[in-house]
This record gives C-alpha cells, structure tokens and sequence, in this order.
C-alpha cells in the first residue's frame, strides 16, 4: 500500500516523474532490496477529449486493392503506396508476435500508424499453423487475457488490432521450424523439408487462407521467405542440434554439398 501511495503522489497527474528506491518508502520488505522490480502501467485520461483520435484507430484503404501496371491503387482506383514495416515473432519458437511480452497488444498497431506505416508484414511458422501451441505466458505476459490461447488465436487478435489501426497486412510463411531465420544450413530453404512435405506446406496454407479470407485487412500471402539452398551442415542457430542434410531434397548436391532453390 505504501507503494501505491508514494506513486499516486508522486505521479498522478503528473505528465512526468521521476521514482526511485527513496520515495518508495519501506516497498516489498520482504523482498531483496537489490532483487525488487517496479511495473507501472500508465493509464492517460482526459477531460477535454475522454477518447484521443489515436484510441479511435484507423481507416482501411478502400478495398480490395489491385494493380494497374506497377501502380497499386485502391477499389476507386486511387493510388496506394504502401510504406510497410516487418512484425516478426510468430515464426520463433514462442510461437506470438514479439512484444506482447512489454506492451499491450492494442499498443504495437497503434504505434505502427503513428510511426507512418500503413502495411505490416506478419511472420509465422508452418509449426505455428501445424501445431497451433498453446502460447507460453511469459511471451504474452504484458497481456494478461491472452494467456492460454493458442498460437493462431494470438495471432487473430493481432490481426484484428492491425485491421482497427487501418493498417493492411501480409501474412507471411517465414519458416518451416519454429525458430530463427535464416540459413543455408537451417533445411528450410524450400517449400518442403525434412519435417514437412509439399502436401503438408499446401495444407498449411489451406488452412491459412480459410482463416483470414473474411480479414478485410490482409491483402497478401508471402508463401515462402527467401526460397534458398540448402546445404549440408549445422545452422547457425543449432549449436546443439542436428546437422542438415540436403537428402530429403532427392536430388544431387554439388561440390560445396548443396542443393539449389
């Protein structure tokens, strides 16, 4: 309590302030003075304007979009220039947009647009589709009600945050395995790997499309990251793991134990 009401002195209706171990008082006295951390999380009112235009999101373009030879324009055809920023995570192994982890998901998008961007590409893993985990909580811990979720409900939500900010979005298969990108000796060079098949990537993405063919803000699939070789080895990212082989490929390597995209 006493903590709660050294900050509200100290900080409510205060644009800025400054706290430390001082002006906290006696703080968690049963905890390590050097072990304590504070979270605060800020919540802004005001009087004059009870909503800021930034709360109220965004508007789409009009939509579909479509080409008119290298123009992009809109459905009344008028031009579109897409200013994109790539929001990775959903590929890796925790299996969710990065940053749910520091700042609520309604915050990310909202930031995104007020940066300038009006396109965000939107990682993920065949893994991610396949297994559809549920989502460790740590990965989604500044983000309470999505704790027990799977990796594709997280996924819609962020989806459908983009959507309210007017952001237009790519969904796109970074990777077969959950994890790092990228490698020639990661396996996950080409539409199939040793994990998966042709027939298990297509069915991935058949799932993929059903599920956001009703998002009016998703207007591209990358079907696949940096199609590339895959070479004999182990990946950067695998210092424990297994070495990749290119023999799932059923073609010949070459001279350096390669086989090409």
């Amino acid at each position: 309590a006493d903590v709660r009401d050294a900050i509200g002195r100290l900080c409510v209706g205060r644009r800025r302030c400054v706290v430390d171990a001082g002006s906290l008082g006696v703080g968690c006295s049963s905890v390590d003075k050097e072990a304590q951390v504070l979270t605060v999380r800020w919540t802004c009112r005001s009087d004059s304007q009870p909503r800021s235009e930034l709360a109220l999101g965004g508007e789409l373009p009009v939509l579909p979009l479509r080409t008119e030879q290298a123009v992009i324009v809109d459905a009344a055809g008028k031009r579109v220039r897409l200013v994109g920023v790539n929001w990775p995570g959903g590929h890796n192994w925790q299996y969710v947009p990065v940053g749910l982890d520091k700042a609520p998901l309604r915050e990310i998008p909202r930031l995104i647009r007020v940066l300038g961007f009006n396109f965000v590409r939107l990682t993920f893993s065949t893994d991610m589709v396949v297994a559809n985990p549920v989502v460790p909580d740590h990965a989604v811990a500044a983000n309470p009600e999505l704790r027990g979720l799977r990796a594709l409900e997280v996924f819609d939500r962020a989806v459908s945050e983009l959507e309210h900010q007017g952001l237009v979005i790519g969904v796109d298969n970074h990777m077969h395995d959950a994890d790092w990108c990228c490698n020639d000796n990661d396996c996950n060079g080409f539409w199939f790997s040793k994990r998966y098949s042709t027939e298990d990537w297509v069915g991935m993405w058949r799932t993929v499309a059903r599920r956001y063919r009703a998002a009016r803000g998703v207007v591209l699939f990358g079907l696949k990251n940096e199609p590339r070789k895959v070479c004999r080895g182990r990946a950067w990212n695998q210092a424990d793991g297994a070495v990749c082989s290119p023999d799932f490929t059923a073609a010949d390597e070459d001279g350096d134990g390669c086989v090409q995209a």
